[in-house]
């Protein structure tokens, strides 16, 4: 059964959704379809999948990049799009006959040429404790799909392990920014990069959002640039290797060096 849920007309100037790619504006969309048909909240990450007809993986980026956005808010169940319940008329969901009852009041104005502000029912707006309940929810650590041991896994896979209290705290923040399947992903990714830069801080990777990193690599067998500039530095270096012993000049006396001599006979 399909259903309607309310939309902000003024949605059009709201920053949040103008700083948004064009394609991703229509993913926040159909993230509040889904949310919709499932009472207010989104559902496991495989079935916005199915709904959104791509793999998990970028079904958990949409939704790493609506957190960031703050379009998306984290729950004490999950993910709901940011101030669902207090934008949602509970009586349009509960009471069937609601459309036709305001329809009616609708041409019941129209005839009077007059104009009304509709006002909602007091028992449906959102209070001021509620409002805070809801903040302190979202900043409550570790919520799912995180998990405790989600914390252990990250620090025995990060490859430069030092500053783990710092790294916990960062965790902690990035926990509401994106989901495990994109962070460990992501540092895999990082773990086994093939560059001769050193690893950063854990405390500083997190903070810094590098799980949104997308690193060049190889394509058709080509080589990267630092590939080939590896390969350039290998060959330089052969000529400052030893030569075989016992090889010497013309004259009997020195190496034979790897280079031609400039010195005139």
């Amino acid at each position: 059964m399909s259903r309607w849920f309310r939309l902000d007309d003024d949605v059009i100037n709201d920053p949040k959704i103008l700083l948004l790619p064009e394609a991703m504006r229509w993913i926040w969309v159909a993230f509040l379809c889904i949310a919709s048909k499932n009472g207010g909240i989104l559902p496991k990450i495989e079935i916005i999948a199915l709904s959104l007809r791509v793999r998990t993986t970028k079904a958990a980026e949409y939704l790493t990049r609506l957190v960031t956005a703050g379009l998306i808010d984290k729950t004490e169940t999950g993910f709901a799009p940011h101030n669902w319940n207090a934008r949602q008329f509970k009586s349009d969901v509960t009471d069937p006959t609601a459309p036709s009852r305001q329809k009616a009041y609708r041409d019941r104005i129209k005839d009077r040429n007059a104009t009304v502000t509709v006002e909602r029912p007091h028992t449906e707006t959102e209070t001021h404790t509620q409002s805070e309940k809801k903040e302190r929810t979202r900043a409550s650590a570790l919520n799912a799909p995180w998990v405790e041991a989600d914390r252990e896994r990250f620090w025995a896979e990060f490859p430069n392990k030092v500053g783990k209290a710092d790294a916990m705290k960062a965790l902690e923040k990035a926990s509401h920014k994106t989901t495990p399947d994109v962070l460990f992903s992501a540092l895999n990714r990082y773990a086994n990069k093939t560059d001769d830069r050193p690893f950063c801080n854990p405390a500083t990777w997190l903070n810094q959002e590098r799980w949104l990193d997308q690193p060049a690599i190889a394509t058709n067998g080509r080589r990267t640039v630092q590939q080939a500039a590896d390969d350039l530095l290998a060959k330089l270096r052969a000529f400052d290797e030893p030569a075989p012993d016992g090889l010497c000049d013309r004259e009997g006396e020195d190496v034979v060096r790897l280079l031609p001599s400039n010195r005139r006979g």
